[in-house]
């Protein structure tokens, strides 16, 4: 499932899992890194949730890992994409960004992380996390394409709360 083209970060083919499969996978990586129980919803009525974390985040003592505190409670959400090099768009979020508001409104939600499989620009990524801010969320967070990457590394790429 790996692929080696250079020394460096492998490249992994997570479009090539199906949507369980993939966020099987995000829980169990998200439980790694955050050293604490996430917890995965079932298919279906996950109100705009795939999983959930309750809490703060404890950074792992690791070195150029993330040290800030997250304040919980966190909802996670994947975003699979069958082609290998597609991009996210924030229109594609349209049905998701209605979830988080009433999500925000129930307090369940004050920290979100959205993972995905997908390209994201910078452009998007910013209006993604204004939609999210607008519906309310303190901390959006994004982990994109680098969800495999090992220990703390994919921290640096996308879970820098702004």
């Amino acid at each position: 499932m790996s692929e080696t083209v250079a020394p460096g970060s492998p490249r992994f083919a997570l479009h090539t899992l199906g949507w369980r499969a993939f966020q099987d996978l995000c829980a169990a990586v998200l439980r790694e890194v955050w050293g604490q129980s996430v917890q995965a919803f079932a298919d279906s009525n996950d109100g705009g949730r795939d999983g959930a974390f309750y809490g703060t985040w404890q950074p792992p003592d690791e070195p150029g890992c993330v040290r800030e505190l997250l304040p919980g409670p966190f909802v996670l959400q994947c975003k699979h994409t069958k082609k290998a090099d597609a991009t996210l768009a924030p229109s594609e979020l349209k049905d998701e960004f209605a979830k988080v508001r009433a999500l925000v409104g129930r307090g369940v939600c004050a920290t979100y992380v959205l993972l995905t499989n997908a390209r994201v620009s910078g452009q998007s990524e910013e209006e993604i996390r204004r939609r999210l801010r607008a519906c309310g969320v303190a901390y959006p967070l994004g982990l994109v394409r680098s969800i495999m990457a090992v220990g703390c590394g994919l921290w640096a790429v996308g879970m820098m709360p702004r």
